[in-house]
C-alpha cells in the first residue's frame, strides 16, 4: 500500500515512464509478482487435491473457477483466475484501508465518539 500511496513523477510527466526515476514501477511489479506467486501456490495446491481420490471439494470461489477452466479452458485459465484474486485482495484492502481511514477522520470530528472508543 505504501507504494501505491506514493506520489510518482511518471504519472505527471509520461516521458518518464520509461525511466521509472523513483523505482515505483520496478517494485511494484515485483510485488505483485510475489502475490501472483502466491495464488500461483494455492491453486496449484487445490489442483493437486482434487486429483487426490476421495478428496473433497470445499466448494468455494477457487473450486467453481476450477470448474470452469476444467469445462472450457479458453473461458478461465489459470492466469486469469490468479489475475482476478489479485484484482479481488487488492480491492478488498483498500477499501477496508479506506474505511479506516474515514472512521479515523470521523472519530477525530466527534470528541464525545471518540471518547467511547477510547473506553471500549
Amino acid at each position: 500500500m505504501n507504494e501505491v500511496g506514493k506520489p510518482n513523477l511518471a504519472d505527471y510527466f509520461p516521458m518518464l515512464k520509461k525511466i521509472d526515476p523513483q523505482g515505483i514501477r520496478r517494485r511494484m511489479t515485483i510485488h505483485f509478482g510475489k502475490i501472483i506467486d502466491l495464488f500461483d501456490s494455492m491453486i496449484s495446491q487445490r489442483l493437486k487435491q482434487r486429483k487426490v481420490s476421495g478428496s473433497m471439494t470445499n466448494s468455494d470461489m477457487l473450486d467453481t473457477l476450477l470448474n470452469i477452466s476444467e469445462e472450457n479452458s479458453e473461458e478461465m485459465d489459470k492466469s486469469k483466475i490468479q489475475h482476478l484474486f489479485v484484482d479481488l485482495f487488492v480491492a478488498g484492502t483498500d477499501t477496508t484501508s479506506a474505511t479506516l481511514e474515514w472512521a479515523m477522520a470521523e472519530l477525530l470530528h466527534n470528541a464525545e465518539a471518540l471518547s467511547k472508543a477510547k473506553q471500549s
